[in-house]
């Protein structure tokens, strides 16, 4: 009975020791301390999330729409001072023109006083709300043939 738990006990040591030599950089450290993640230990077969080069912040632009693309789905605003960014509008975005909300896009008006709030990645910017101050883009001035 000694024998079989004297062996035991080598072949665990063994085991231990070779693990060690084979990784000396993992050697006292857990996978996490240094700074690697080997997929048998820690997840499980699952490969970790991999984390966004630039993740999104928020920002909010006020000034006056100098351009709207409706094809590309995009406004440009130029602020009081500074100059003009070119803001993409998904379809999901919130559009509010004189604080009526469930707006259009083609309602927002070159010359129109915007507020636009949402996310900047590197140098994209997303809507999420549009608030619109002004004339809508649909008024007709003139004489129609």
């Amino acid at each position: 009975m000694r024998l079989r738990r004297f062996t035991a006990a080598v072949a665990l040591a063994t085991a231990a020791t070779v693990m060690a030599a084979a990784s000396p950089a993992w050697a006292g450290k857990t996978p996490a301390a240094a700074g690697k993640t080997p997929a048998a230990v820690s997840t499980f077969g699952k490969t970790p999330a991999a984390k966004p080069a630039n993740p999104a912040t928020a920002f909010t632009a006020s000034g006056t729409v100098t351009t709207v693309n409706l094809t590309g789905r995009t406004v440009t605003v130029k602020p009081k001072t500074g100059s003009a960014v070119t803001i993409a509008v998904p379809a999901a975005a919130t559009i509010v023109v004189n604080k009526s909300g469930g707006r259009f896009l083609s309602d927002v008006g070159v010359g129109s006083t915007v507020t636009v709030t949402g996310t900047v990645s590197g140098t994209a910017y997303t809507a999420t709300r549009v608030e619109v101050a002004g004339k809508p883009s649909n008024t007709v001035n003139g004489k129609i043939p």
